[in-house]
């Protein structure tokens, strides 16, 4: 939707693969990924984006490049939140994890009320194959994966959730985009990313939810403020 002139790349994280753990914090998955790209051969100036979590990553991987004096032209957050700014503010809970994972893949929360007592009694250790379980017994893609990529997708998910609720952004001066789902609390997550971009922020609200931003049709709209200010680049 960026147009065929706009190359794109996705990086995929660390760890789901198995054959590699996954990284551990923000930053030190943000170096990672900016050797990647000098490995691409990519050209100055970068345009860096990432929704969700993956907008704290591109952030710091901006702010590692400009201490590298390398230039970057735009850092566009699609519906991130820094952790401290969450009305819902993460907590270590295991239940809570897996609540937010089984609305990661897609599936209602709702969908698994009514195993919410069964869920309870059941040990600590047997829980997230019960939760597992329910996904790949689902009418939904992830189900495709098999028992063991599933259980590695989920130890990627919680490593960055806690990645997410350890990383303390610092300022930075370029030009950062934040793109905000409409059916979530937008207003709240600019204010904490205007307390650190010294520039200003430029703020875009697009139809949708966290997840729903990034389907049609939303996700056309979306990509047309992104383009617009890619092409004012």
């Amino acid at each position: 939707l960026l147009g065929p002139e706009q190359p794109f790349y996705g990086l995929q994280a660390q760890g789901f693969d198995g054959k590699l753990d996954p990284h551990l914090s923000v930053e030190e998955m943000a170096a990672h990924y900016v050797e990647l790209l000098r490995g691409l051969g990519s050209a100055e100036p970068y345009r860096l984006g990432g929704w969700s979590f993956g907008g704290l990553v591109a952030y710091e991987m901006a702010r590692q490049f400009r201490a590298k004096r390398e230039e970057v032209a735009l850092v566009a957050l699609v519906d991130s939140y820094l952790t401290q700014t969450r009305a819902d503010n993460w907590k270590a809970d295991k239940a809570d994890i897996y609540m937010k994972f089984i609305r990661h893949v897609g599936l209602s929360g709702a969908a698994f009320a009514d195993a919410a007592k069964e869920f309870r009694q059941l040990a600590a250790d047997r829980q997230l194959s019960f939760v597992l379980e329910r996904i790949m017994a689902a009418e939904n893609k992830y189900a495709r994966l098999g028992a063991g990529r599933m259980r590695r997708l989920y130890e990627v998910f919680e490593t960055h959730l806690r990645a997410a609720q350890a990383y303390k952004p610092g300022p930075y001066a370029g030009r950062v985009a934040l793109f905000a789902a409409a059916e979530g609390g937008g207003e709240g997550a600019a204010a904490g990313w205007s307390a650190l971009v010294v520039g200003g922020l430029d703020f875009h609200l697009v139809p949708g939810d966290h997840f729903t931003l990034l389907e049609r049709p939303n996700v056309e709209i979306l990509a047309g403020e992104l383009r617009a200010c890619l092409q004012e680049i």
